[in-house]
């Protein structure tokens, strides 16, 4: 038997209120490769992401690196 997960899909906009950062940080982590948009509105032509992926995306980006490599030498 397989499970299927409903997943939300969210615009920029929803999925920065989500995270509490802006729409153009959602932006940024999809140029640098950390969220991947998972459809496009045919209307409006907005990307949609997945709310999970945005969760994770969102920790991903908040976990701070060690201090030796925030360190330089």
């Amino acid at each position: 038997m397989s499970v299927i997960q409903k997943c939300r899909l969210l615009t920029a906009t929803e999925a920065a209120e989500l995270v509490c950062v802006s729409p153009a940080c959602i932006r940024q982590w999809v140029s640098r490769g950390h969220l991947k948009p998972a459809a496009k509105n045919w209307r409006t032509g907005a990307w949609l992401y997945r709310e999970d992926h945005v969760l994770l995306a969102e920790r991903a980006r908040r976990v701070r690196r060690p201090l030796q490599a925030r360190t330089k030498g």
